[in-house]
């Protein structure tokens, strides 16, 4: 009986937030839409995503994916043959922030490995018991999004494309998409600022105006297609989300990923010169 009474506590809880939090978004989205064209008008009821309290999240938790090239055991010596292709070094690197914006770096050499330490770090410090959501933020990697939903799903969570991956999968891939410095440029600031809006469908009608002359990889254009519309349920309205006070990027994984990086590199040069 008393469980019961909790669990339905929780509930009525949980529904006042809600209640809460959706005029709060309605407020700040009243406040976004003035003075715009209607077409670039946040929705409340086209946005697909509910929009955290920052003080009922467990944890945001920012994963990457760090690559670097595996040190070679001697340098190359006149007259030697060509380079060959040099073997991969990859670690997967997770910075975690507490709602007391403690935060923490971990490492480990594959993402399977990666998940057991979270949820084992997660339990330890009792963040699992708090209220509130977990927020997870990557790069839109399949095997990412995979992991995760596979080893959190009893848990309340939601996994957001940092706008930093996003913004530079759109430039890279546009790069190799588009003819014309001008063109690409101009492309890329309206994508980007459809994508701000979380307007994934009018991002990419962006492309339909496009010339044959003016698409010099058609492969790359669909790579860059097929990446939004599978993300898409990743891709909230990053302008809201700034307008809340809410997180939008793992740029704290980032610089992460550097130190990861260089501790790869200066371990494997540790070991060729022991």
């Amino acid at each position: 009986m008393m469980m019961e009474q909790l669990e339905l506590n929780q509930r009525q809880l949980k529904l006042t937030f809600q209640i809460m939090n959706l005029s709060r978004d309605q407020s700040n989205i009243e406040e976004l839409n003035r003075g715009q064209e209607e077409e670039k008008y946040i929705d409340i009821s086209e946005l697909h995503e509910t929009f955290e309290d920052p003080n009922s999240v467990k944890a945001n938790i920012s994963i990457d994916d760090v690559c670097c090239k595996k040190q070679k055991a001697s340098g190359r010596k006149n007259g030697s043959p060509p380079k060959e292709k040099r073997e991969m070094v990859y670690n997967t690197v997770v910075h975690i922030q507490d709602k007391a914006s403690k935060t923490y770096t971990l490492n480990t050499s594959n993402i399977a490995q990666m998940m057991i330490i979270v949820l084992a770090f997660l339990v330890s410090n009792e963040l699992l018991s708090k209220p509130g959501s977990l927020v997870f933020f990557t790069d839109g990697a399949r095997d990412l999004r995979s992991a995760i939903q596979g080893m959190f799903n009893f848990l309340s969570f939601k996994i957001i494309l940092d706008w930093y991956h996003l913004q530079k999968k759109c430039k890279d891939l546009l790069s190799m998409a588009i003819s014309g410095k001008q063109i690409k440029n101009q492309m890329l600031t309206e994508l980007l600022a459809w994508l701000w809006l979380g307007k994934v469908e009018r991002a990419i009608k962006v492309f339909q105006d496009l010339s044959q002359d003016q698409v010099k990889n058609t492969k790359e254009l669909h790579n860059l297609i097929n990446y939004l519309h599978r993300n898409s349920s990743c891709i909230p309205c990053y302008a809201l989300r700034k307008r809340l006070g809410l997180r939008l990027s793992s740029n704290p994984v980032e610089k992460a990923n550097e130190r990861a990086r260089f501790q790869q590199a200066k371990a494997q040069w540790h070991e060729l010169e022991c």
